[in-house]
């Protein structure tokens, strides 16, 4: 009877063996295709092909433009074009009603002599004192047309403020404009010209519809002899118009 025990709980041994190792089997591959789903899939990038320039030449890019000089210049080549001889009656651009002007018993009236004599006196003037301005002038002659001011002004102011450029307390600033800096003494020259001649709405009420002393009065308050000083600068610009 013994033995027949031994024998059945023997044989519930094995089945009961054999039972766990399926379990264990059942689980181990639950596991692994649980595993298998949680992969994510990464598709290959798709490389294009970089075509190199022939010749190994080295690709152009463009410059970036700087606006405020491109503008300057093309007006400077519209004054230049429209530049009569020497002697001749001065004007703008062709077709424009803008003239080359300057102050007569406090008004403006059009000059008697041509752009490029305009232009060439005030580069002579800075010149002869060798001022760093010297160069300059179409840009002043530019400037004082499009905005229908006196052409001997503002070169006049720079020579007062730093003499000529040659003493600038800010780069690019020869005209003791405020504390600021210009990106370019062109840029400058338009800006100046452009706010004595009232036509920035931010100023107006300092300088437009004033004369040339009235100007430099609001220009500079604290030095009484200050527009003397800079009218007089400018009678010695137009001098050198032969």
């Amino acid at each position: 009877m013994k033995k027949y025990l031994i024998a059945l709980l023997a044989i519930a041994a094995v089945f009961a063996l054999q039972g766990s190792g399926k379990e264990f089997n059942v689980t181990e591959k639950t596991a692994a295709a649980e595993r298998l789903t949680s992969v994510v899939i990464v598709p290959t990038p798709i490389i294009k092909e970089v075509i190199a320039p022939e010749n190994n030449e080295p690709m152009v890019t463009e410059a970036p433009k700087n606006p405020v000089v491109d503008e300057v210049k093309k007006n400077v080549e519209k004054v230049s074009r429209s530049a009569g001889h020497k002697g001749s009656p001065s004007r703008g651009s062709k077709g424009s009603d803008k003239h080359l002007l300057t102050e007569v018993d406090g008004k403006l009236r059009e000059a008697d002599y041509s752009v490029n004599d305009a232009v060439k006196a005030i580069d002579d003037y800075y010149d002869h004192h060798n001022c760093f301005l010297a160069g300059y002038g179409k840009y002043f002659v530019e400037e004082a047309i499009r905005n229908q001011t006196d052409w001997r002004m503002t070169p006049a102011i720079a020579m007062r403020e730093s003499t000529g450029g040659n003493d600038m307390f800010r780069p690019n600033n020869p005209f003791g404009w405020g504390s600021v800096s210009f990106s370019s003494i062109q840029q400058a020259i338009s800006t100046v010209t452009r706010n004595l001649a009232g036509n920035n709405p931010n100023t107006e009420n300092y300088y437009r519809n004033k004369t040339i002393r009235e100007k430099l009065r609001k220009y500079n308050s604290v030095i009484d002899a200050y527009p003397d000083e800079v009218r007089e600068i400018m009678r010695d610009i137009e001098n050198k118009i032969a």
